[in-house]
């Protein structure tokens, strides 16, 4: 059995790079030997405005623990045999490994202003998790940054970072009071300078809310009113800032939805889900209603085919991602740009396999 997961990234074009200018989505694979006791796999990447374009990055790796890239293409951190390596993806002859009896890696940054990877992997009990800053000369350890654990979901990390990297926002438990709350750490002075209790930002009386994690510097709430009927109010919280959106209110009562956010924070897209039958997760409907967050007004709303999942890349802001299939041969891209998704024409089935919507070049059936 061969098992398959993806890491997210947005490669940009530098003068030395061998990557092009295209987001990408990086894909690995894992297939046991025949003993079943060890496997080995493959790291490869899918061009998001070409999805029938995949790159082979490494291949055969043994017990390939899955990896993570930088939000600028340039860094790629793989586990290889419980071994965590850093590469250059630019010079794959740079690299080197920084921990040993590793248990997988969950993301890996860039800080601008301080010219470090940050890196989050998983360790042996008791602290399942790792937090260091890892420099990019010399792909070494320069510093180990004190991070509590906490679990829950919070999009695909528990930490994100300010638009020019001077700080990380960490998601953090309180052990007396058994809150989360958002700490604000500076990587110029190295220790956390603000924190903020969730529930601080949470609608007073809500009976439950929802906390992720969407870009840099970028979060959204939700605030959850089961009765009289359910009921979510939806806000962008600006982690730089420390401000909140206007509320987008919605009923819950047929669907619930996921909230993403596009161009900074001025729009807000809300992606229609259902409960699975087997309550163990949601489906996406392929309904998405698009938000203006100036106005509260519901731009637009756009019915794709159901099942597919969402993706964002932090060098296309004005982008959002719907895929489904991304790990089969068939796989299909629909890329929400809202520079000219507010066009009048409305698509339900689309042919190339990856395409703008409302760009002017494609066919398409109403």
């Amino acid at each position: 059995m061969i098992k398959k997961k993806y890491l997210i990234v947005v490669i940009t074009l530098c003068v030395y790079s061998i990557l092009s200018a295209q987001p990408y989505i990086y894909l690995s694979t894992y297939e046991p030997f025949n003993f079943g006791h060890h496997g080995q796999g493959d790291i490869f990447r899918v061009n998001m405005n070409n999805p029938l374009e995949v790159d082979s990055l490494m291949t055969n790796v043994f017990e390939l623990g899955g990896g993570e890239v930088d939000e600028y293409g340039n860094w790629l951190a793989y586990e290889d045999n419980l071994l965590l390596t850093i590469m250059n993806l630019n010079n794959p002859t740079q690299r080197n490994i920084i921990a040993e009896n590793t248990e997988g890696v969950f993301s890996l940054s860039y800080a601008e202003a301080v010219d470090k990877l940050i890196v989050l992997y998983g360790c042996e009990y008791p602290n399942p998790q790792k937090l260091v800053l890892v420099s990019p000369a010399t792909l070494s350890i320069t510093d180990t940054i004190p991070y509590n654990y906490c679990s829950g979901y919070y999009g695909r990390k528990g930490i994100n970072i300010s638009q020019n990297g001077d700080r990380m926002y960490l998601i953090q438990g309180d052990t007396i009071l058994h809150e989360r709350y958002i700490a604000t750490y500076s990587l110029l002075s190295n220790q956390i300078v603000k924190t903020k209790y969730i529930e601080e930002i949470n609608y007073q009386g809500a009976d439950d809310f929802f906390f992720n994690y969407r870009r840099k510097s970028l979060s959204v709430i939700e605030s959850l009113f089961l009765l009289p009927t359910p009921t979510s109010y939806y806000r962008i919280y600006y982690l730089d800032k420390d401000s909140l959106s206007i509320p987008i209110i919605r009923d819950d009562s047929q669907t619930w939805a996921d909230g993403y956010v596009a161009s900074g924070g001025d729009y807000l897209l809300l992606f229609n889900n259902l409960l699975n039958p087997d309550s163990l997760g949601f489906t996406y409907t392929g309904k998405i209603d698009i938000y203006d967050m100036t106005s509260g007004e519901m731009k637009k709303t756009i019915q794709l085919p159901s099942g597919g999942e969402v993706m964002c890349f932090e060098n296309y802001p004005n982008n959002v991602y719907y895929v489904k299939d991304i790990e089969l041969p068939t796989r299909q891209v629909w890329n929400l740009d809202m520079d000219s998704i507010f066009n009048v024409l409305e698509l339900t089935n689309l042919n190339p396999n990856s395409v703008n919507i409302n760009s002017n070049s494609f066919t398409f059936n109403r």
